[in-house]
């Protein structure tokens, strides 16, 4: 039978910074990004008969120590404890708990956005557009015309990955049995006759490469 504790983890100061509870080996184990005590002697087990003796005593241990996320006292700990399996678990470390989300919705109310109702004046949004027209990679973000000639120089001479790579038959079957039954995303869209120049030049600069490559 698991033998239940609450147990605190201590700084070298002796103040608490983490208050749980748990099982086993529990006390002893990193958890998510906090570390466990270097020095054993940091941790504070306290013993307790059932699993719901070990959630009051946890509980309790937090609210006599408080709460760092809420300015209550030194713990790190997200919640008040009692928590079985914990509240926290599945969030993030640093992101707000649910207390302090309500806490900040409640300061939040009545205040007005400083940009509400404010758009842009067209000099400006014609700026932003020219900006980022070109500007931008497949992830959003912008490259500068220094950075994609430094990336054009470092790739000039060099062989592609995958040069001489070939799909098996079978990959190529799976392939065409999972794009079966898709709509290709530009499907109706219009195409312009400079884009379509440049997909001409380069396909023949492809088979160009091709040939001399034989």
């Amino acid at each position: 039978m698991a033998q239940f504790y609450a147990y605190l983890w201590l700084r070298e100061d002796g103040t608490p910074y983490y208050a749980g509870k748990g099982s086993g080996h529990r006390a002893f184990a990193r958890h998510r990004n906090l570390s466990v005590p270097a020095n054993r002697t940091r941790i504070v087990v306290f013993l307790r008969s059932n699993e719901a003796e070990a959630l009051a005593t946890e509980k309790e241990l937090i609210a006599n120590w408080g709460r760092e996320d809420l300015g209550t006292g030194c713990l790190l700990n997200f919640t008040d404890g009692g928590d079985s399996p914990p509240s926290w678990k599945g969030r993030k470390r640093g992101s707000p708990s649910p207390a302090h989300r309500q806490h900040i919705s409640e300061a939040n109310l009545g205040r007005k956005v400083w940009n509400k109702g404010i758009s842009p004046a067209a000099e400006t949004r014609k700026k932003i557009a020219v900006t980022l027209r070109g500007n931008q990679n497949a992830f959003g973000h912008i490259v500068s015309d220094e950075a994609k000639l430094l990336m054009s120089k470092g790739k000039k001479g060099k062989p592609s990955p995958r040069k001489g790579m070939t799909c098996s038959a079978e990959s190529k079957q799976k392939m065409s049995a999972a794009a079966r039954g898709r709509v290709p995303w530009n499907k109706g869209g219009i195409t312009s006759d400079e884009v379509k120049h440049k997909q001409r030049v380069s396909a023949l600069n492809r088979r160009k490469r091709e040939r001399e490559l034989r």
